[in-house]
């Protein structure tokens, strides 16, 4: 005897056919957001953004040469169709505002159209005006396309060459000028006297040192002290010019004396 196998029995039929993708999309391509659609079309938001999530990751395996999956098919051409959908809104919404910009919206349009008396032939003739160019349209396109260069936070021309120069030419460790520099500053740091600290204000003057004689003038004390046993010869002044007050020459010693009174 045979024993028959009960099918298993399915769940809930999927809510997303293509009446409602239709749907779907004609909304999104009117500029309407995700909520609002899934509101116009009678479902859940949760509902709407888990089909679209599902499409696009199954599309993602599609193309990174995944097997594919039959079920996968209607959320697949619901999220194709709504991104497409969504990008053509943004073309023609960008293409109003650069009309608006540019002045190229058309306001006022008349045709006329009459028989020229000379040559019998029908002239036409049309007359378009459009609306003045509107600034703050290119201004808001600038601001949300480039925000860099001309959104509330933009920076200066000067300031973004000065950016580009510190790329190009970054002033750390390894650069030569800087390099250069530090050595210079260490080899004078290290060539400067540095003097002992004194133990009190007072003594500041007898902890600098000495000047030295000069060659020319040595002084009889110093010679004395630097050769106690008088074996060295005391210097002597070399040869002046005469002194013409006081008379005589430099070198007889009756020349250096002044005269008495």
């Amino acid at each position: 005897m045979s024993t028959r196998r009960t099918p298993r029995r399915r769940g809930r039929p999927s809510m997303l056919t293509s009446d409602r993708i239709d749907t779907i999309a004609r909304v999104l391509a009117l500029g309407v957001s995700v909520g609002d659609t899934a509101a116009a079309v009678g479902i859940a938001r949760g509902t709407l953004s888990r089909w679209l999530s599902r499409g696009r990751d199954a599309a993602e395996a599609r193309e990174d040469g995944e097997r594919p999956v039959p079920a996968d098919d209607p959320y697949i051409d619901l999220y194709m169709r709504a991104t497409q959908a969504r990008a053509q809104m943004a073309l023609q919404a960008v293409k109003g505002v650069m009309d608006a910009g540019m002045g190229r919206i058309v306001v006022q349009e008349q045709v006329r159209t009459w028989i020229d008396p000379e040559t019998g032939a029908e002239v036409t003739q049309r007359q378009t005006r459009y609306l003045r160019a509107q600034w703050r349209a290119l201004a808001w396109w600038l601001a949300r396309t480039y925000p860099e260069h001309y959104g509330p936070n933009a920076k200066s021309f000067e300031q973004q060459l000065d950016e580009c120069r510190a790329e190009q030419h970054p002033a750390g460790p390894d650069d030569p000028d800087m390099a250069a520099l530090a050595e210079r500053l260490a080899a004078s740091l290290a060539a400067a006297p540095t003097a002992p600290a004194s133990a009190s204000s007072g003594s500041t003057a007898a902890s600098l040192p000495r000047p030295r004689p000069s060659a020319s003038r040595p002084a009889q004390g110093h010679a004395r002290r630097s050769d106690p046993d008088g074996i060295l010869p005391t210097p002597r002044m070399p040869p002046g010019p005469p002194d013409r007050h006081l008379g005589g020459s430099a070198s007889s010693p009756e020349g250096c004396r002044r005269p008495s009174r």
